[in-house]
């Protein structure tokens, strides 16, 4: 008898299996690191969400100080702007209706990029422009490959390549804007905190709205003063045009105020979002904090 095509038969059965268990050990590696990347993430966000928690109860627990201040004392260093969901800038409309029916939007949403990303991008570029508008055009291909979406993540965008010489790749700008820089003299909020996708119609909330937000809309003058205005009452638009006519900026473009709520309606001011980064897994979740 013959015991060669047995031998055989074995041995390609062992090189099968040691090929298939070799290609597993393979794809599971970076499964697990992503795996336990995303874990150390979940863990830094929890982190987070206890350290405001903590900040938050111990703040409204410590009774006011009758001491007078020390002149040597340095002044606290001023918290970073604090975002909500509710006053982010939609830009749904741009990915159906296109900018030559949203100017303003489409104005407002560079002029954002300028003030808040020019540290990063590439000056006398036209940087903004290049990423709005390939953030815009990823964003019609994702509603084209999931036509029933009302909902786009903005931080899953690719974002595709143009022969325009830069010193990076668009992708990466994105990537830097979307992370954003907290622990700094001169933070740079996420592009998260300001920006959505969402079919739904959504107006920037004026009530919550930051004082470069403000700023952005209404001219660098009258901002502090609608900020005031905002938080003793409920400025309505007429109120808000006078204030910056008062304050010397141009006045207020009628078409701005569509992209606005003033109704002033109630908003869980507690929210945040918290976004962390761990070996290249970005991972954003909203919170609520003790009221």
């Amino acid at each position: 008898m013959n015991l060669l095509p047995l031998v055989f038969a074995i041995l390609l059965i062992l090189a099968c299996t040691f090929s298939l268990s070799f290609q597993k050990t393979l794809l599971s590696k970076p499964v697990a690191s992503t795996y336990q990347a995303h874990l150390k993430a979940t863990r830094s966000i929890l982190s987070s969400y206890e350290s405001l928690c903590y900040k938050r109860l111990r703040s409204k627990k410590k009774p006011a100080s009758t001491q007078p201040r020390s002149k040597n004392k340095k002044p606290p260093k001023q918290a970073p702007a604090q975002f909500h969901e509710c006053s982010k800038i939609n830009l749904w409309p741009l990915l159906q209706e296109g900018p030559e029916k949203h100017p303003l939007l489409y104005q407002l949403t560079l002029t954002t990029f300028h003030r808040f990303y020019g540290s990063i991008l590439e000056e006398g570029r036209g940087l903004e422009t290049q990423l709005l508008n390939a953030i815009l055009s990823s964003g019609r291909q994702a509603i084209d490959d999931a036509p029933d979406a009302t909902r786009i993540a903005l931080e899953k965008l690719p974002l595709a390549e143009t022969h325009v010489k830069r010193l990076y790749p668009l992708q990466t700008y994105f990537y830097r804007m979307l992370k954003g820089v907290k622990q700094t003299a001169h933070p740079m909020p996420s592009l998260l905190d300001l920006f959505c996708l969402e079919q739904q119609e959504s107006k920037l909330c004026l009530k919550h709205a930051t004082a470069e937000q403000l700023a952005l809309l209404f001219g660098e003058k009258a901002a502090p003063k609608i900020l005031t205005e905002i938080r003793e009452g409920h400025p309505d638009q007429q109120r808000i045009m006078d204030l910056c006519a008062t304050s010397g900026e141009r006045l207020a473009d009628e078409a701005l105020f569509e992209l606005i709520d003033l109704r002033f309606s109630k908003h869980d001011s507690h929210e945040t979002t918290l976004v962390k980064e761990e070996e290249g897994v970005c991972l954003k979740k909203r919170v609520f904090l003790p009221g």
